[in-house]
């Protein structure tokens, strides 16, 4: 499977070119999307495979958790945190839905 996988995403980064003021990253990140709007890929299964492979590559140490914490959105970690329960999630979120304290 990830054989598979890593084939059809070398493909796809093969064909992302700059078009159209997209950035090659952007244009990779709609073609790789695409594959779950198009081809109704579960993006549940791919998170876990995701999961998987990060967790492979922290325990080989190929990666770090601050080396993963920089390389993804801030709300993810933030979301992350929020449901582990992390000491500092919890500082500077608002107490009240809406987002705001007041």
């Amino acid at each position: 499977m990830d054989r598979a996988a890593d084939k059809e995403f070398a493909a796809l980064k093969e064909t992302g070119v700059a078009k159209d003021g997209c950035t090659t990253e952007e244009v990779l990140a709609s073609n790789v999307y695409a594959k779950f709007a198009r081809d109704r890929v579960s993006k549940a299964i791919a998170a876990q495979y995701f999961a998987e492979r990060l967790q492979t590559r922290y325990e080989n140490n190929e990666l770090t958790a601050d080396e993963l914490r920089g390389a993804i959105p801030k709300y993810l970690t933030n979301a992350i945190d929020y449901v582990t329960g992390a000491k500092d999630a919890l500082d500077g979120l608002p107490t009240k839905p809406g987002g705001t304290d007041e």
